[in-house]
Formats: C-alpha cells, sequence, structure tokens
C-alpha cells in the first residue's frame, strides 16, 4: 500500500526532491534527444570548452543512477584541453558513450563495476579515453560497431555510436576507436 509506505518512510521533502532531480533528469535527456535530431540542421553555438568541465558535470548528473547501478565512475584529469565547437554535442557524445559503458554491465552481476574516464593532452594529440570493465566487445564487430544502424541491443537502433562518430569527426575533427583491455573495453577520442 503506497499510502503506508508514504506514512513509515517517505517525507515532503523526499519527495518534493525526488521529482525535482527526475523533472532536471528529462529535461537533459529530452535536450540529449533534440541535440541528435538537429544533428544535421545548423552548427549550434560554436565556443570554446573545457573538456574535463564537461565531463565533470555529466559524470555528476549521472553519478546516482549509476550509483544506484552499484557503478562507479572515476575521472581521471591527467591534463585538462579545450575543443572548439558546440558543447551540448560534446556532452551528448559523452553521454552516449557513457550510457553504452553502464549497458554493458546488463545481465552481470560485478562487485567492482567501474566506469574510468582519462583526459590527458599531449604535444602530438588530446585524448579522452573511456574505459570499463564489463568483460569487453567481441573483437569481430570493430569495424561494424560505428556504422549505421548496427546494433547488439535486442531494442537497439543502431544510431548511438554512429552519430557519435559523425560528431567527433565532423564538428571536432578527431577521431573514435574501439579497443579491448584486460576485462573490459576502451572508447578513445583522438583530437589534434
Amino acid at each position: 500500500d503506497l499510502g503506508y509506505e508514504y506514512e513509515e518512510g517517505l517525507s515532503d521533502d523526499f519527495i518534493k526532491n525526488f521529482i525535482s532531480k527526475g523533472i532536471d533528469r528529462v529535461n537533459f535527456l529530452s535536450d540529449t534527444m533534440d541535440n541528435f535530431l538537429h544533428f544535421y540542421k545548423s552548427d549550434h553555438d560554436i565556443k570554446s570548452f573545457s573538456v574535463s568541465e564537461v565531463i565533470k558535470e555529466i559524470s555528476f548528473f549521472l553519478s546516482s543512477l549509476f550509483d544506484a547501478l552499484g557503478i562507479d565512475i572515476e575521472l581521471q584529469i591527467l591534463k585538462d584541453f579545450s575543443l572548439k565547437g558546440s558543447k551540448n554535442e560534446f556532452q551528448q557524445v559523452i553521454l552516449n558513450l557513457l550510457n553504452n559503458a553502464k549497458e554493458a554491465y546488463e545481465g552481470q552481476k560485478k562487485r567492482d563495476a567501474k566506469i574510468v574516464v582519462t583526459v590527458d593532452a599531449q604535444n602530438d594529440a588530446s585524448k579522452v579515453v573511456i574505459c570499463d570493465n564489463a568483460s569487453g566487445i567481441d573483437e569481430a564487430i570493430f569495424e561494424k560497431i560505428f556504422e549505421m544502424e548496427y546494433t547488439t541491443k535486442k531494442s537497439g537502433n543502431g544510431i548511438g555510436l554512429y552519430l557519435v562518430k559523425k560528431i567527433v569527426k565532423e564538428r571536432f575533427h578527431g577521431e573514435i576507436s574501439v579497443g579491448n583491455i584486460e576485462g573490459g573495453a576502451c572508447f578513445t577520442l583522438t583530437f589534434d
């Protein structure tokens, strides 16, 4: 009985806070969908932004959801760098990659589920590397994983990683690659 639960454990402040956070998440996801739908329509707001700040914002936004699933997000900011372009589009890239990593844990009961996001700028290239420890990806699909309509999910449409690659290449003149590490997979974004 919901009335009993409410009387016993849920305060008005808890419910208001829960609803407020839910509305914030819905608005963020709505903006995410709008950004992907309008990818081809305009160049959006082109500015220089800090890569680590964007990643910190998204990690903060996702932390309670990922914590509830038992997945830790660890940030390693070795050396920050800036990109010029639409901050919203870059947010969508990171959000999509983190969500894919989260989905890789589905059906697993890992006690040490972790996603590590590393930001580093070297002389030759600046990188964002997103690694999980969710058992890795079949190497046979590495080449196909970024193709339109290719998906490994039963209810997937295969557009997520395709758009991620297009945004990285066309908007930020970067590259994206995927590879396995011991016990997991890594997506690497490289920018000149």
